[in-house]
């Protein structure tokens, strides 16, 4: 039986919050005033969030010539920008921890989701995108909403993942047969109760078919583009049997990936990824 999505929700109880930390934290890096070693301060208060950013600065993707040691010294080198975003990674992936073992291979989940937030990253500095960062967060959230579901209706996923193996057809389909919603549009419901960009909203509820997008079709085509570059790629499992289509939107077509870039935009991902994937899973 259908509902939507405001029943679902009403049924199934509130959506999960951020720590508090993060918000802190985004309070000082947003703040004028802040200092790099009040931004210090914030992360040491969080050691696992200390541990990440450390082993990040540390990691091959940055090859610094000597060791760095401090928290102050890796924000200074990453940028306030990285470690936000840093931040809302580890929250998110610690707040989620905890899912339904035989739904979701939760190592996997993650997996394709820092693979399709790095791809989207590369695709964004391929447009020469002022802010590539941002879109890290889109692809790195993008399915965000498959884990609400696994949470909150374990067993509605269990037929809708049964229908899609015998049916093969696309999960989003199929959640909106049985739920009237589906992960992508959670998903936004979730990041608006957040307070996140309307831009990266939009990113995730029209990660599918970025035409539907108002305000940021073009960052919706990136996203949609990174899952189908990842999906192909078989970089993580995020619950679908299927690769879904590459859709093109006229506006967005400018946007299309170069033929001769593929190959090496692929290498950059994998090297990218082989160094993210212990630091955040």
């Amino acid at each position: 039986m259908e509902r939507d999505l405001s029943t679902f929700l009403r049924n199934t109880g509130p959506l999960p919050s951020l720590p508090a930390i993060y918000y802190e934290l985004t309070q000082a890096v947003q703040n004028p005033n802040s200092s790099i070693s009040a931004v210090g301060n914030t992360i040491r208060k969080d050691q696992s969030l200390t541990s990440r950013i450390l082993k990040l600065a540390n990691s091959a993707l940055y090859s610094f010539p000597s060791q760095i040691g401090t928290i102050e010294e890796a924000v200074q080198l990453l940028g306030m920008r990285e470690i936000q975003d840093l931040a809302l990674a580890t929250c998110v992936i610690r707040l989620f921890s905890k899912l339904p073992l035989h739904l979701v291979d939760v190592v996997s989940f993650w997996k394709h989701s820092i693979a399709c937030g790095t791809a989207s990253a590369l695709l964004a500095e391929e447009q020469h995108d002022p802010s590539p960062e941002r879109f890290f967060v889109g692809g790195l959230l993008h399915d965000i909403g498959r884990l609400i579901l696994f949470l909150k209706a374990p067993e509605d996923c269990q037929d809708i993942l049964r229908r899609c193996e015998v049916e093969a057809k696309l999960v989003s389909s199929v959640e909106k047969e049985i739920l009237g919603f589906d992960h992508a549009r959670l998903g936004a419901e979730l990041l608006a109760s957040w307070k996140m960009p309307v831009s990266l909203c939009e990113m995730v509820q029209y990660h599918h078919h970025p035409a539907g997008a108002r305000l940021a079709m073009v960052d919706a085509f990136i996203i949609h583009q990174a899952d189908f570059i990842t999906s192909a790629l078989d970089m993580g499992r995020h619950g679908e049997y299927l690769i879904a289509p590459l859709e093109l939107p006229r506006e967005s077509q400018h946007v299309l990936l170069a033929e001769h870039r593929i190959e090496p935009l692929v290498a950059e991902l994998e090297e990218k990824c082989a160094q993210l994937f212990p630091i955040l899973t």
